[in-house]
């Protein structure tokens, strides 16, 4: 019996030496991830609290025979028993933490793990009276638009699928359900590379538009603004400010000239970004701020180049007047090959021209006074080639028994264009934008008196470099059926289509003279 006892003895402390090492176990393996604490607080309710754990824990302990490990408080206290919140609140409440302890809980979750879940509210805005819900991305026409932050309007933030091609129209307002929503921007780079939009039509609603909207839509040509738009207004193609004293934006797939209205007064150098297509500017006499030269845009008085467009072609001529060339205004122009100054510049601003130009183009400086200091001044800026320039009157000729163009250097430094020899130039004739007299390249901005006439020409071609053309200077080109006159024309001499087989003419917007109603009327006897 004795030995019975003993065994029982020994049974009852090896029952409660497990037991012990068992709770010493749970003790160590360290609390649950916060997400399944809270998780497994809420399943429980009020059923079970931490004050029934401990008394459980202490009569395991009693019943162990002196084991000395307690289980620590739970970390759900604050949310467990009568006052725990309902499940929505928890879950509001309940802070998303990286499960990083090891397998052998030496490492709780620490607060800095912890990931903020992305807050509803910054979308959908859930106050009662205020505004709509956002309803996200709407599609209309191709075009996706976007609710902005204040819960009323919409951006233009792209397309959906192939590229917009032709026209294209920006929608005055959005429909999401019952909700509407005004366009009032269009967000950066929204159609940006969209290279075959040919026009664009804006809104009456639209107020913004983010830089680098339409970035390389090369091919957009012209904008239009809705009636009533109390923010933007269109001339010649071009967008701007509603009261038009302000240039907002050429659109970069504008040709040929871009005419400036006469109210305008501020023009931005960043507003023709990208028109390589540009070979012109004209501003009237009219306008109080600017004046333009040979499609260069200066100052009223003529004291700062402000910009040259990207295709006024290889050769360039500075006013005598100019004493400043402004910040990026040869910068959109990679084919200048020949600059001539005619006056003291004193200023080039270090982006007028980029490196390339610096490095490639000539100089053509007058000899004479302060012509160190005139050359100082553009050898520090970068130019490394200068050459003399031809004296005005003198004229380049075709080679010795060889037909072709003549070039005549005039007063501005600047070329009339003739043709001269036995041979005839070719049917379809081009006027040519540029010349060279002297080993010097110049801008051809004049066709000469009487230049072609009599030639069997079918088609002339003029470029916008041209600013006049002289009188007669096709008269009698029997065959001379089409005129094709560029942007920048400001004038056209008497009879100077008269004898052609040309039964109307489209004058460029730029013309403000032509040889009244007799340009295309046959010549009087005695001029013959």
């Amino acid at each position: 019996m004795r030995q019975r006892n003993l065994y029982l003895g020994y049974g009852r402390r090896a029952c409660a030496l497990f037991l012990a090492c068992l709770l010493v176990v749970g003790s160590y393996t360290g609390p649950a991830p916060a997400s399944l604490a809270y998780a497994s607080d809420a399943e429980a309710g009020a059923t079970e609290s931490p004050q029934a754990d401990q008394k459980a824990n202490a009569s395991s302990d009693v019943e162990s025979e002196g084991a000395q490990t307690e289980a620590p408080p739970a970390e759900s206290d604050a949310v467990a028993g009568d006052e725990a919140g309902s499940a929505t609140q928890i879950f509001e409440e309940v802070p998303l933490v990286k499960n990083d302890a090891e397998p052998d809980g030496s490492k709780e979750p620490a607060q800095s793990d912890a990931v903020e879940p992305e807050r509803v509210s910054t979308d959908i805005p859930l106050t009662e009276g205020g505004a709509s819900a956002a309803a996200g991305t709407m599609m209309v026409d191709g075009l996706k638009y976007r609710v902005n932050p204040d819960g009323a309007t919409a951006s233009l933030t792209g397309w959906h699928g192939a590229k917009p091609v032709g026209g294209v129209s920006v929608a005055s307002k959005v429909v999401s359900g019952s909700d509407e929503y005004a366009v009032t921007k269009i967000a950066e780079g929204a159609l940006k590379d969209c290279n075959e939009i040919a026009s664009i039509a804006l809104p009456s609603t639209l107020k913004e538009i983010a830089e680098g909207a339409f970035a390389g839509c090369t091919s957009l040509a012209s904008f239009s603004v809705g009636e009533g738009s109390a923010s933007f207004s269109v001339h010649d193609g071009m967008l701007l400010d509603a009261a038009g004293s302000a240039l907002v934006l050429c659109p970069e797939g504008k040709a040929g000239v871009a005419n400036v209205p006469d109210q305008t007064s501020d023009i931005p150098v960043l507003a023709f970004k990208g028109c390589s297509k540009l070979t012109g500017i004209a501003a009237s006499e009219g306008n109080a701020s600017y004046t333009a030269v040979g499609g260069i845009l200066y100052s009223k008085d003529r004291s700062e180049l402000i910009y040259c467009p990207a295709g006024a072609g290889e050769a360039v001529t500075v006013s005598a007047d100019t004493t400043r060339i402004g910040a990026s205004a040869f910068a959109d122009n990679a084919a200048i090959a020949s600059i001539t100054a005619l006056g003291f510049v004193e200023t080039i601003d270090a982006t007028a021209f980029t490196e390339e130009i610096k490095q490639a183009a000539t100089v053509a400086l007058a000899a004479g006074e302060n012509y160190e200091a005139r050359k100082a001044v553009w050898t520090e800026a970068g130019f490394e080639h200068f050459v003399d320039p031809a004296v005005s009157g003198e004229v380049e000729w075709p080679e010795q028994g060889a037909s072709g163009f003549a070039y005549t250097l005039l007063d501005d430094y600047t070329l009339s264009v003739s043709w001269e020899g036995e041979e005839d130039p070719e049917p379809d004739l081009v006027i040519p934008s540029a010349g060279t007299v002297a080993g010097t390249e110049y801008r051809v901005t004049r066709v000469a008196d009487y230049a072609f006439a009599g030639r069997p020409l079918t088609s002339v071609e003029i470029p916008s470099s041209i600013v006049s053309i002289g009188e007669g200077a096709f008269r009698r080109c029997a065959s001379l059926a089409s005129i094709d006159m560029a942007e920048g024309l400001q004038s056209v001499g008497a009879y100077a289509f008269s004898g052609t087989a040309v039964e109307s003419a489209e004058l460029p917007a730029s013309a403000n003279f032509w040889g009244g109603e007799h340009f295309l009327t046959a010549l009087p006897s005695s001029a013959s």
